[in-house]
């Protein structure tokens, strides 16, 4: 999934979404088969998520413009049906079709990272002078490729297929509908809410501890379709409470009239403090996210609720 195949399908989402709005439910005639061409055409499995987006997060996204539906009600019809789609896809194409997208696009990046030491050298030369760097990068490109090669690896990608696309689907779904409240239907989708009254049903609460206790307490060997289906739960919600964090963050900025560039400027700085302030900050939002359920930091919940 690279960048391409991302701006493609933020592309086609936005197209497809504006054709739902001037036709409704008959706008499915034309989104349908588009989406259906991988089901057909063997030699267009790599370009899946092209073809689903269309149906999965355009369709969508026009309902909800349409019937003035905010953000919240979007991202999860978005998420799920996307992630429904795509994994059941994936799988349909990987055993009927012969075709592993994962292990394509894995076999891909070994073949472009493996190459002679001598070349590797001859790179790592133009950018470290110090042989001791040169050494250390070298030992952890072999470690790197020997975790790529390894497919103990390749599994894990495939049980974590769920929360890969949900993900997938979150990014493109939240970008489309960003773009479409920013540049089109700005009659519609100013009825419309956004993050900062992203609020998940009370009831979601429930699959994220099932998730995590599932995780916690089940014996993979014992149980392994209920231990990738829990740890898949337990990320998806997790995630999804991100979402409300962040939404109560972009709601406290809004409120004390801070200049809207301080979150999107601080996710950024957090990917640049390295690996594990990255997981620390998740699990902070995270439990934002899951507090605000009976915190209300944004006092969404009338009284009579």
């Amino acid at each position: 999934m690279n960048l391409t195949f991302f701006i493609t399908d933020v592309i086609l989402a936005i197209s497809s979404a504006l054709i739902f709005l001037r036709w409704s439910w008959l706008s499915l005639g034309i989104i349908v088969p588009i989406a259906a061409i991988p089901l057909f055409r063997a030699g267009y499995s790599d370009a899946l998520t092209v073809f689903l987006t269309p149906l999965a997060i355009g369709a969508v996204a026009g309902w909800c413009l349409k019937n003035g539906k905010g953000l919240d009600r979007f991202i999860l019809v978005s998420v799920f049906s996307f992630t429904f789609l795509f994994t059941a896809e994936y799988h349909f194409i990987k055993d009927f079709r012969n075709y592993d997208m994962i292990k394509a696009a894995r076999d891909n990046i070994v073949l472009v990272l493996d190459k002679p030491e001598s070349e590797l050298n001859a790179v790592f030369k133009q950018y470290y002078k110090s042989e001791n760097d040169r050494k250390k990068l070298r030992e952890e490109f072999s470690r790197m490729l020997l975790i790529l090669k390894d497919d103990k690896w390749l599994q894990f990608l495939r049980d974590m297929m769920p929360f890969i696309s949900s993900l997938y689907g979150l990014l493109t779904a939240s970008m489309g509908f960003y773009l479409l409240r920013k540049f089109f239907a700005k009659k519609i989708t100013n009825r419309s809410r956004s993050l900062e009254y992203f609020r998940l049903n009370d009831y979601v609460i429930f699959a994220l501890i099932a998730g995590w206790a599932g995780v916690i307490f089940l014996d993979k060997e014992i149980y392994p379709v209920l231990s990738i289906f829990s740890i898949n739960t337990a990320l998806i919600t997790s995630m999804l409470y991100i979402v409300q964090a962040l939404g109560v963050v972009k709601f406290k900025i809004l409120k004390r009239g801070w200049p809207m560039y301080i979150l999107p400027l601080s996710i950024f700085a957090a990917f640049f403090l390295g690996p594990y302030a990255v997981i620390f900050i998740t699990i902070i939002l995270t439990g934002i996210g899951t507090l605000d359920l009976w915190a209300d930091f944004r006092r969404l919940i009338t009284e009579k609720e």
